[in-house]
C-alpha cells in the first residue's frame, strides 16, 4: 500500500517538493493532501509559474479545493491550526511539515494528534526522534521509534556528505564553513524592523553576515566533529543556490590528486546521486536543477600543510527538496 502523505506549508519547499512527487512519482508513494493558507487557485498559479525554477511543464487546475496536476488530485485545506486538520480521515502516514512554524518537535506533534503517523520536518528542528541527512546517517532511521524526524537544514545537506567522507577517510581535527547563501523569503525588500539588526536591512542591497543551523546541526549528524566545527552564512543578494567555503584540518594529509580522487570514487559509489565533482568552472546559475546535495569544484581544492579549502555548490531549493523526496522514499520501503 502507498504510503499517503500530506505537506503542511506551501512556500517554496512545499511547491518544488509537490513538483517532484508529482512529475518524477514513487510507486510506493502518494501526495494525498496539501493545507495553506492560501487560496488553492493562487496555489496552483504559483506552483505552474515560478521565478526561480521556471514553468513547471504540467497540466495544472484547481476547483472546489481539489487541485490536479496532469492525472495527480490532491485535496487543499486551509487551516492554521495542525491539531484540527482532518489528518486521520484522509488516511495520513506522513506529514512533510514545510511551513517553517512547526520547527520543534512539541509544535509538530500537533498533526500526531489530529491522526497523522510520522512527521517529516523540513529544515533545522529542536528536540525530534531522528535528524536524517542522506549521504551521512540515514542507515539511522528506525520507524518504530522515529515518529517526528528533520531533514536538517539545506546547508547542512551542502557539506554534511563531503565532510562526512573526508572525517572517514583522513579524520578531520577541526573545520569552519563560510556559506555564500542566497537570500530568502523570510528577509526583507526593503529594510524593516527585525530582532537583529542586520536582517533588518534590504536583502536586494547588501551582503549580510548572519547564524547558520549548520553550525549546530553538523555536530548532529557527525557526532565526532562536536567542538570541532563552527560556521557562518553571509546573506546575498541572489534568489538561490549556495556556495560553501569549507575549511578542514586534516588528521591524515593526502596529496591533492590522491585527495580527489578518492572523493570521486566516492561520488561515484557510496555518494552517488548526492555528491558530485566538477572539473568545470562553474557559477551559481549552472547549478539550476541540479540535483546533488554538494557539488565539489575541483579547481578550487586548495592545500597548505595539513589544511584543506574546498568550495561546493548547492542548489538549496531544488536538491534539498531532492534529498526531501529520498526521505520520504526510505520511509515508504520500511513503513510498518
Amino acid at each position: 500500500m502507498a504510503l499517503r502523505i500530506a505537506i503542511n506549508g506551501f512556500g517554496r519547499i512545499g511547491r518544488q517538493l509537490t513538483r517532484l512527487l508529482t512529475q518524477f512519482p514513487a510507486e510506493n508513494v502518494k501526495l494525498a493532501a496539501v493545507n495553506t493558507l492560501e487560496t488553492t487557485a493562487t496555489a496552483a498559479h504559483l506552483l505552474k509559474y515560478d521565478s526561480c525554477q521556471g514553468i513547471f511543464p504540467a497540466e495544472i487546475s484547481s476547483h472546489n479545493d481539489i487541485l490536479q496536476v496532469d492525472h495527480h488530485k490532491i485535496s487543499f485545506f486551509h487551516e492554521p491550526d495542525p491539531a484540527l486538520l482532518p489528518w486521520q480521515d484522509e488516511n495520513i502516514d506522513l506529514i512533510i511539515e514545510c511551513s517553517g512554524h512547526f520547527t520543534d518537535a512539541e509544535r509538530a506533534a500537533a498533526h500526531l494528534a489530529a491522526g497523522a503517523k510520522r512527521v517529516l520536518i523540513t529544515a533545522a528542528a529542536s528536540n525530534v526522534d531522528a535528524i536524517i541527512c542522506l549521504g551521512v546517517n540515514e542507515n539511522s532511521y528506525r520507524p518504530e521509534e522515529h515518529k517526528i524526524i528533520s531533514s536538517s537544514s539545506c546547508t547542512t545537506n551542502c557539506i554534511a556528505p563531503a565532510l562526512s567522507a573526508i572525517n572517514r577517510l583522513w579524520g578531520v581535527e577541526q573545520a569552519l564553513a563560510t556559506f555564500i547563501h542566497s537570500s530568502t523569503s523570510a528577509q526583507h525588500l526593503l529594510d524593516h524592523f527585525d530582532p537583529d539588526p542586520r536582517r533588518a536591512r534590504a536583502a536586494g542591497l547588501n551582503l549580510i553576515p548572519c547564524p547558520t543551523s549548520a553550525s549546530h546541526q553538523i555536530p548532529a549528524v557527525i557526532p565526532t566533529l562536536r567542538g570541532r566545527f563552527d560556521a557562518l552564512a553571509i546573506r546575498v543578494p541572489t534568489p538561490h543556490i549556495h556556495l560553501a567555503d569549507l575549511t578542514i584540518c586534516l588528521r591524515h594529509t593526502p596529496d591533492r590528486a590522491d585527495f580527489t580522487a578518492a572523493l570521486a570514487e566516492e561520488a561515484a559509489s557510496t555518494l552517488q546521486g548526492i555528491m558530485r565533482i566538477s572539473n568545470e568552472p562553474l557559477v551559481s546559475i549552472d547549478l539550476k536543477g541540479s540535483k546533488h546535495s554538494c557539488v565539489i569544484d575541483a579547481e578550487h581544492v586548495h592545500f597548505q600543510d595539513n589544511m584543506v579549502k574546498l568550495l561546493i555548490w548547492h542548489a538549496n531549493e531544488f536538491a534539498y527538496c531532492c534529498r526531501i523526496k529520498d526521505i520520504i522514499e526510505l520511509i515508504a520501503r520500511q513503513q510498518y
